[in-house]
């Protein structure tokens, strides 16, 4: 089965990087990155602050402007956001 992908960052959520629930489950939507214990990690964040954020990391893993263009756009569709 494929990863499921973040849904605050986007990224590509294999089982050992989910977040974890209040109760210690792992949560199927957010990533380690961005949840924990319940709750975000950042829990101010606005969509902009994702996508500055992105572009970031991405420009570090030397991902063309396109890539990271199409990942900040992505996130418009991701649960978080809506």
């Amino acid at each position: 089965m494929a990863d499921s992908i973040c849904q605050s960052c986007g990224m590509p959520m294999p089982e050992d990087l989910q977040g974890y629930e209040k109760d210690g489950e792992r949560s199927t939507d957010y990533c380690k990155y961005c949840y924990a214990g319940g709750n975000f990690a950042e829990p101010s964040a606005t969509i902009e602050d994702m996508a500055k954020r992105l572009a970031l990391i991405m420009s570090k893993m030397r991902k063309s402007e396109d890539e990271i263009y199409a990942a900040a756009e992505n996130l418009q569709n991701l649960k978080r956001w809506k």
